[in-house]
């Protein structure tokens, strides 16, 4: 994900943060924007290159878990301590609020100019703010946008209309991507908090502790291995309404698979192999016959 990011989401093509509005450059080594990548990815579960306010917050508790050690339980954080660094992340703690915020616009649009044409229609503004806001937008929504933002009414948004809607605005949406930070401000906040802090006890480097706070994360949508049949049997819904992840036990299950209104089953293992149990629905199958051990990694790759 990190090398193929979707359009329009671009990752930081060199090795520092640079200064925005009042807030500093700090200097960002390889390592440690490897690091600060991998972090904002075990943060953003719905892959949209920002995150949310909730997103903030757990990151804000992994980063105090940090700061105290780095062995210590992010659901057990002092909330005076979160909060703190909720702070930091979100850039108010800033002389001038209106250089970050500057900063966060400029990335929304780059999120939402997917031919990178440096221009932006009704379309791509849909399409990036149901991304990045997780929701459906409504067209009165994008009406507004650009009855506010379209200075000369050409149907398209250059960055220096955006940029005034997104800093101005009292729309909704215009609140909830105000409280959202993208990868590259949120790589150059968390450099800036953490550079004072003093590395623990065991004398790894900063970078390779923020990596082992991220791998400490649940990967997003990822069904229990082990456990209880009803746990490993849970629905994840990685697109909710479009797109669900479960073991052949859910998968197999005619009540869990009626509920969802599920069309069709896509089945990487040997579990359905000749056996189409929801056939007669008119659930359409399509089993990757293949077993889960080394002499299988050829036909993995090919059939994937």
């Amino acid at each position: 994900r990190s090398k193929y990011p979707p359009p329009g989401a671009r990752r930081p093509s060199n090795n520092s943060a640079s200064a925005t509005g009042s807030e500093p450059a700090v200097p960002i080594d390889a390592k440690l924007q490897t690091a600060l990548s991998t972090l904002f990815d075990a943060l953003d579960t719905s892959v949209c290159f920002f995150l949310s306010l909730d997103q903030l917050k757990r990151a804000a508790a992994l980063l105090v878990t940090l700061k105290n050690g780095g062995d210590g339980n992010p659901d057990d954080a002092s909330a005076k301590e979160v909060e703190e660094v909720l702070k930091a992340l979100q850039g108010k703690g800033n002389a001038s609020k209106k250089g970050t915020d500057t900063a966060t616009a400029a990335e929304l649009f780059r999120r939402c100019d997917s031919n990178s044409d440096g221009l932006i229609t009704r379309a791509e503004v849909a399409m990036g703010f149901r991304e990045v806001l997780g929701r459906n937008v409504e067209s009165k929504e994008v009406d507004s946008v650009f009855c506010s933002a379209d200075d000369d009414r050409d149907g398209k948004l250059t960055p220096a209309e955006f940029n005034k809607w997104f800093l101005e605005s009292t729309d909704d949406s215009a609140k909830l991507l105000n409280t959202c930070i993208g990868h590259e401000t949120f790589g150059r906040r968390v450099a800036a908090l953490t550079k004072g802090w003093k590395v623990p006890a065991e004398g790894k480097a900063l970078a390779s502790q923020l990596e082992a706070l991220a791998h400490r994360e649940k990967p997003p949508h990822a069904p229990a291995i082990f456990g209880p049949d009803e746990d490993r049997a849970k629905l994840s819904e990685v697109l909710p309404g479009h797109l669900i992840l479960t073991n052949w036990r859910a998968a197999a299950d005619a009540e869990a698979v009626s509920s969802k209104s599920v069309s069709h089953i896509v089945c990487v293992g040997a579990e359905f192999e000749n056996e189409e149990p929801h056939a007669k629905a008119g659930i359409k199958y399509l089993n990757i016959v293949v077993t889960d051990d080394e002499e299988q990694e050829a036909t993995m790759k090919a059939a994937l």
